[in-house]
């Protein structure tokens, strides 16, 4: 685990890499509970990065674990090739190599459709983000649902911009 492997390697303050989304809610909630974790927990030094450094290896080696945002195979690799402790905050592959977090994509389907149901809703739309994992999922579990109660549901992709295409 994680903090495990952290305390192993070092009996100083262990320096952690952020490298998070910040201009998102979600990204924002994870920084803000990694930092009162740290706070109440370790004696981590947490440093914000930039996605770039994520990319040269011996940038990686200067930190003793990442909890970072891994968004291509190259990085992926990089990290691996670390041999440091790393969480992969997205999650963007079924078959990541590296520990992540990942969302109950089923489970945010659920809610979002009962909340639509709850307030007589029959008709749907989806739109989301064709080729992402967790989009692709939802998408398909949001699916389900409205068949299975009987309600119409169209897919709408955003790929012109400003322009919304149904599918």
């Amino acid at each position: 685990n994680f903090r495990t492997a952290m305390k192993r390697r070092t009996t100083r303050h262990p320096r952690v890499a952020l490298q998070i989304e910040k201009n998102r809610a979600h990204g924002r909630a994870l920084l803000e509970g990694i930092a009162d974790y740290a706070l109440e927990h370790t004696d981590w030094r947490l440093e914000l990065i930039d996605p770039e450094l994520l990319q040269d290896a011996s940038a990686v080696r200067k930190f003793d674990g990442l909890i970072v945002r891994v968004m291509d195979d190259a990085t992926a690799d990089v990290l691996r090739k670390s041999r440091k402790p790393v969480i992969d905050t997205y999650g963007r592959r079924d078959d990541n190599p590296l520990p992540s977090i990942r969302l109950d994509d089923a489970a945010i389907a659920k809610v979002a459709f009962e909340c639509f149901e709850e307030h007589h809703y029959h008709s749907f739309a989806y739109c989301g983000f064709p080729g992402v994992r967790f989009s692709d999922a939802r998408g398909k579990a949001f699916k389900a649902l409205a068949e299975e109660s009987g309600a119409a549901i169209s897919f709408v992709t955003g790929e012109e911009r400003g322009q919304l295409k149904a599918v």
